[in-house]
């Protein structure tokens, strides 16, 4: 009886063997997808290829920073002149973004009044810190050009734009000769800004100063200054 229930078990078991093999799966084939699914993907984001999409766009970015333009009213002045007589002044001036500025000044302290104000300051051999600078209404009426953009009446009373400028230069007045008039010149720096509503912007540039001069007598003898101008380097 023993016999008989062992041989029946054994049969079952081989039975049960076919049935696997009728159904076409192998028993390898079942654990096939699970190492598939936990074998851990390769990781690339270590150690980028140079040639690889990310790296081009941290390239991308880097000239982006690079050509980014700044963030300034600084203008750079380009030509023009910046003059003044005992009767008045003018200045005609023209820089990057597009900028000019055309109009006038009084003439009635500074400048050409330096010597005047201050005979000694102009003696022969003195050396003259010369400055010649206008602000608010004292130059009232020019026109401004920036970024495209035009502004006329700036610096007047009723404007809400405005600008001022400085010149600057160091002279040295020549001894007495024959030659009772000359024009000196020393180099010159020019700064100054225009503002009010839209209009915002400081300019600066480098020229070249010359005093027309003539011997004046009185009071001591010292040179009178009869005209200035500032002429801007060309760019």
């Amino acid at each position: 009886m023993k016999r008989l229930v062992l041989m029946a078990a054994l049969f079952g078991i081989v039975g049960c063997g076919n049935d696997l093999r009728n159904t076409g799966i192998a028993p390898t084939s079942i654990a096939e997808p699970s190492r598939e699914v936990t074998q851990p993907k390769p990781t690339t984001t270590s150690t980028p290829n140079p040639g690889s999409s990310s790296s081009s766009v941290v390239e991308s970015s880097r000239e982006v920073t690079e050509r980014k333009p700044l963030a300034s009213t600084q203008i750079v002045l380009t030509s023009g002149s910046i003059e003044q007589w005992h009767g008045n002044g003018s200045i005609d001036i023209e820089g990057t973004r597009g900028f000019s500025l055309v109009g006038g000044f009084d003439s009635i302290w500074g400048g050409v009044r330096v010597c005047d104000e201050s005979p000694q300051a102009c003696a022969p051999g003195a050396t003259l810190a010369f400055s010649l600078y206008r602000t608010g209404n004292d130059i009232g009426g020019q026109t401004v050009t920036l970024d495209g953009n035009t502004y006329t009446g700036v610096g007047g009373t009723a404007s809400d734009y405005y600008s001022g400028f400085d010149i600057r230069g160091t002279v040295v007045f020549p001894a007495f000769g024959p030659r009772t008039s000359l024009v000196v010149t020393a180099p010159c720096a020019v700064t100054g800004y225009v503002g009010g509503g839209g209009l915002t912007g400081t300019f600066s540039g480098n020229g070249r100063l010359r005093l027309w001069v003539h011997q004046q007598h009185e009071a001591g003898d010292y040179w009178m200054i009869d005209r200035v101008e500032c002429r801007i380097f060309r760019h």
